[in-house]
């Protein structure tokens, strides 16, 4: 399999393994071409205690090449394609978000397997880019992603009640 293939199926099984923590279900797209992978949804219920269907959009993105990002106390550096970015810039009925898993250099570190556990190495981070300006550049443009938008069991939890109250990440 295409190690591209790899880190792409180890982002969804990060992403399932945190969402699934709280009963949010992760759905993918078969035909990627508006920029989402997958979506992220949750019946909840609201402060006012109505039920509520809320969805979030994903595009996801693995790395484990230090030549495509940079970590600063920060932030996170990531060169994207200027095709992903415009598109998760569009106006959008559903919040969308980019997800990035940054994987360990080394193929042979990125999980750990004992018949007690099954460990992924790495770190999820999040950015909405809603609102913000289509770029006009040809290729690829430099995101730059909060350190704190980490994402993990809680953030997601907090991002799937945020989309329901505000409609927007």
């Amino acid at each position: 399999m295409d190690i591209e293939k790899i880190k792409e199926d180890l982002s969804i099984c990060y992403l399932k393994t945190i969402a699934a923590v709280n009963g949010i279900a992760v759905e993918r797209i078969e035909h990627d071409e508006d920029s989402v992978d997958v979506i992220v949804k949750k019946v909840i219920n609201t402060d006012q205690n109505m039920l509520f269907n809320s969805q979030i959009s994903v595009q996801l993105k693995s790395t484990s090449s230090k030549s495509q990002y940079s970590i600063s106390k920060k932030e996170v550096s990531y060169i994207l394609k200027v095709k992903n970015y415009n598109d998760l810039c569009m106006p959008a009925s559903m919040p969308s978000i980019l997800e990035l898993l940054i994987l360990p250099e080394e193929k042979d570190e990125w999980t750990k397997w004992t018949p007690d556990e099954l460990i992924i190495r790495g770190k999820m981070f999040w950015l909405s880019l809603q609102d913000k300006e289509v770029s006009a550049n040809k290729d690829k443009i430099t995101v730059k992603i909060p350190r704190k938008n980490i994402l993990n069991a809680d953030t997601i939890e907090d991002l799937i009640r945020k989309a329901a109250k505000e409609g927007i990440l």
